[in-house]
């Protein structure tokens, strides 16, 4: 009974370790939820020093132009409700300040953007910057059996390549 039993458990564990898939194997994963962080762009206006001079904007009507809509710094873009889900969306909150820098978004990750172009207005005193990016959402093979999401970014900043934490330079026009 014993030598039953144990070729029984045998052909079951057998049965068991045949039956899992490889690592090779290209499927994504159906109990994965991807909840992918939205863009957001931080801009820091410093002097020709590399002081931070954020402060001396506290008076002055600074503005993103995007697709259309003006931003203008610490107005709230989007007074509306979320949706009510589980998953979460990109919320686009326009220009706000944080401590030393401006930062602009929330931008969808899941979408893909060609050539967008966002102009910052730095008031009457200093010229304007412009923000050209693009950004595109792929699936690569990860160490698991399932893909993983790659997010592809290219910024640049009146015309020169930069990460989404842009250092901005200000000068008086």
């Amino acid at each position: 009974m014993n030598k039953l039993l144990l070729a029984f458990c045998l052909f079951i564990g057998f049965g068991t370790f045949c039956s899992c898939s490889s690592d090779d194997e290209e499927t994504n994963n159906p109990d994965m939820i991807w909840d992918l962080a939205p863009i957001n762009l931080k801009i820091t206006p410093v002097d020709q020093q590399g002081n931070y001079i954020l402060l001396d904007f506290d008076d002055v009507k600074v503005t993103a132009e995007w697709r259309g809509n003006v931003y203008e710094k610490d107005s709230n873009a989007s007074d509306f409700p979320a949706p009510p889900t589980r998953a979460y969306l990109a919320k686009m909150y326009g220009l706000l300040s944080y401590d030393t820098c401006l930062v602009f978004g929330e931008l969808d990750r899941e979408l893909d953007y060609t050539n967008e172009k966002i102009v910052i207005n730095w008031g009457d005193e200093y010229k304007s910057d412009t923000i050209v990016f693009n950004h595109k959402l792929t699936w690569v093979k990860g160490n698991k059996s399932y893909k993983v999401p790659e997010s592809i970014f290219d910024i640049k900043l009146n015309g020169k390549p930069v990460d989404y934490k842009m250092r901005v330079v200000k000068t008086k026009k």
